[in-house]
């Protein structure tokens, strides 16, 4: 609100719970607003966030409008939809990606029932990457990229972006190490 918005429904700390919204960083306290005060609401954060960018759109379809829907997932405490669920953590990683998607379609199903999808900018954006589960293809700052079974490049977040240096032929153990991660993360969760 204090940042030239008119509205802000969500949370404003790094990370929250799912299905509680209690802040999992700092004062472990409820971390759900409307506007400039505290309402926490029943509902998976995602759905939630996704009601109500959908509801700001038909408030605000017949004139200019800027939406800024900032999600939490993928991001910890890994919790999919149903919080009495257990699953392991790739299943539970991979329903977030789909709750994810699926509000990606709602928000343009909404823009295009108004008209509207041929006149938006729609940015997707994360601001600093998902989250894996632990040990899934990552060791630190260090990533393995690449499509598939074909790691490309592997670089260390931390001192080799600003360089775009490629470690894989300086790293082969690191990197088959890394490649080995994606391939058991791949086999639980599933390429589509």
């Amino acid at each position: 609100m204090n940042r030239g918005f008119d509205e802000f429904r969500g949370f404003v700390g790094g990370a929250v719970d799912h299905h509680a919204h209690i802040a999992t960083h700092g004062l472990h306290a409820l971390d759900w607003w409307h506007d400039r005060r505290i309402e926490n609401q029943q509902g998976y954060s995602t759905d939630l966030l996704t009601r109500h960018a959908t509801e700001f759109i038909d408030r605000n379809a017949g004139t200019p409008f800027f939406l800024c829907l900032a999600h939490a997932a993928p991001h910890e405490p890994l919790q999919g939809r149903d919080p009495s669920r257990t699953a392991p953590q790739p299943a539970v990683y991979r329903e977030m990606i789909e709750s994810l998607d699926d509000s990606v379609a709602v928000v343009m199903a909404k823009l295009d029932e108004h008209g509207l999808t041929e006149n938006t900018l729609v940015v997707f954006c994360s601001d600093n990457g998902p989250q894996p589960p632990r040990r899934q293809a990552a060791e630190g700052p260090w990533k393995l990229l690449g499509e598939h079974d074909a790691p490309t490049m592997l670089v260390n977040l931390t001192d080799d972006l600003g360089e775009k240096r490629d470690r894989l032929a300086q790293e082969p153990e690191r990197a088959e190490r890394l490649m080995s991660h994606h391939r058991e993360w791949t086999a639980a969760v599933g390429v589509r």
